[in-house]
């Protein structure tokens, strides 16, 4: 509505100046100033509510850590415990960066690399991407990620050993899927202490995915070439 209304009010500017050029009378030129102000008050008052909104996520914005969505991006994704913290922590360059995250009371942590001589960002949103998605807040959230320039890693504990089963991990999968527009690459973690019954259940649910154990750094160089 903003922009339809700041359409409006554009055109009726364009339209009010034409009129006053034609004019050589000073008291028509402020009446048709007048008019002008008087409309565009109008308008703008119809849409205080949306200003009020714009607002509030211009504030929010302002506590985002650093983010150039021009940047290749990974966005990782799964269930609490499957290792996103630590992938993130052990290929980040430097501390990753914690911070508050809009439309949530969650926060997000940002990491970046160098792989091919480009700087990368890895992005983790505990809370968010870790859980079925129910409220409108964290819909906006995720639409927010749409925008970056990134790739989303969704990351199995095959082992089950962080509580979830494997069906429940890729319900979670499903979810996201129909949420996300970027690709979804899925990575099994947690191969060392899984059986191998576990393994070819995860393979039947998400087809072969590269292995990893990421406390180890197994499997990352095969994560970040193929996200990379």
């Amino acid at each position: 509505r903003i922009s339809r209304v700041s359409r409006i009010i554009k055109e009726i500017a364009e339209s009010s100046i034409s009129d006053v050029k034609k004019s050589n009378d000073l008291n028509e030129m402020r009446k048709i100033r007048k008019a002008f102000l008087g409309r565009m008050a109008s308008l703008i008052r119809k849409i205080e509510e949306d200003l009020s909104d714009l607002s509030k996520i211009r504030e929010k914005l302002i506590d985002l850590p650093t983010i150039d969505p021009e940047l290749p991006t990974i966005i990782l994704a799964g269930y609490p415990g499957v290792g996103k913290s630590t992938i993130v922590r052990t290929i980040s360059s430097a501390k990753p960066e914690v911070r508050s995250y809009p439309f949530t009371t969650k926060e997000i942590i940002v990491g970046h690399f160098y792989s091919k001589g480009r700087k990368i960002q890895i992005i983790d949103t505990p809370g968010l991407l870790d859980r079925p998605i129910k409220s409108k807040e964290e819909q906006m959230a995720i639409s927010a990620l749409n925008y970056l320039n990134g790739k989303i890693a969704f990351i199995v504990d095959v082992a089950e050993s962080n509580g979830f089963t494997l069906e429940e991990q890729k319900s979670l999968y499903d979810n996201l899927k129909k949420l996300l527009k970027s690709e979804i690459f899925v990575f099994f973690n947690k191969v060392d202490i899984a059986d191998k019954e576990k393994i070819s259940k995860a393979e039947l649910y998400f087809g072969p995915c590269i292995k990893m154990i990421a406390t180890k750094g197994i499997g990352l160089n095969e994560f970040i070439n193929l996200l990379s």
